[in-house]
């Protein structure tokens, strides 16, 4: 029973030694390989990298002017339209002042004209005023030349 027991191990052992050296010898390892075909796929994958490089930098370039032109373009027309805006803003306000100007003339001439037509109304007055009472300053003076005359009739 121990013969059988160690020739059962030694058959395991035998069948794990050949798994393992099975295992060892497939092509799991990668070749080496040369110095010189490393430094050729170095550079082949440079070449791609800086082909890559060239056409993304000319279409980002491209893509760039495009925007570049787009936005001036759009920065023309909003001054052209901005500058349009202001003059004609400038030419309102310039009408608008003029109008108001000439309302302010005509304002100003009118009350010109009624203060002068006021102050005048006002001379005429003092002077009815005073003609008024000129003549009653002369009626009371006849009055008194008057009372005096009969006075003196009646005292002869």
């Amino acid at each position: 029973m121990v013969l059988r027991k160690i020739a059962l191990s030694v058959a395991v052992m035998a069948a794990f030694t050949s798994l393992s050296v099975q295992a060892q010898t497939t092509k799991t390892e990668k070749k080496h390989e040369t110095l010189k075909e490393r430094i050729d796929t170095l550079v082949d994958k440079a070449k791609a990298d800086v082909k890559h490089a060239e056409k993304a930098t000319a279409a980002t370039v491209k893509k760039d002017a495009r925007k570049v032109k787009a936005g001036v373009k759009h920065a023309e027309k909003a001054t052209a339209a901005t500058v349009k805006k202001d003059a004609q803003k400038v030419k309102a306000g310039v009408k608008h002042a003029e109008a108001v100007g000439k309302k302010d003339l005509h304002a100003g001439e009118a009350k010109v004209v009624k203060a002068y037509d006021n102050v005048k109304q006002k001379v005429r007055n003092t002077y009815r005023k005073d003609k008024a009472k000129v003549k009653a300053w002369e009626k009371a003076r006849k009055e008194r030349r008057l009372c005096k005359k009969q006075c003196k009739a009646n005292q002869k």
